[in-house]
């Protein structure tokens, strides 16, 4: 008699260890589980900096490289309109020697055609 009651005595503290048991663990599981989730969302925050300050000095970068290439590009279309300018005072100045020239030979020829018919 005493020995079935120590064995159900021992089988329902065992029942109830076991109980307790899964309690625990159950509760160190929940307690992982938002520890993890804590990291996973403190990594996230952190990447998001992360990629906040890296978009922001790219776009810093960016901006600084289109104003190296308006610059260049306004030296360049300086000296381009420079170039121009002397190439159409060059055509200009050509013009007006060819007219110059042609003019000569004009009076010339009018003045021996107006010569040859007062004879």
């Amino acid at each position: 008699w005493r020995g079935k009651v120590r064995r159900r005595m021992f089988i329902a503290i065992r029942l109830f260890v076991r109980h307790v048991q899964a309690l625990l663990r159950s509760k160190q599981a929940r307690c992982d589980l938002l520890q993890r989730r804590c990291e996973d969302s403190a990594t996230k925050i952190q990447a998001h900096a992360r990629s906040v300050l890296a978009k922001a000095k790219y776009q810093s970068i960016r901006k600084k490289v289109i104003k190296l290439q308006a610059v260049w590009h306004g030296v360049l279309g300086r000296r381009y309109a420079k170039e121009y300018k002397n190439h159409v005072s060059a055509t200009k100045i050509q013009s007006l020697v060819r007219k110059q020239n042609e003019q000569k030979i004009y009076d010339a020829l009018r003045a021996s055609i107006a010569f040859a018919q007062q004879r």
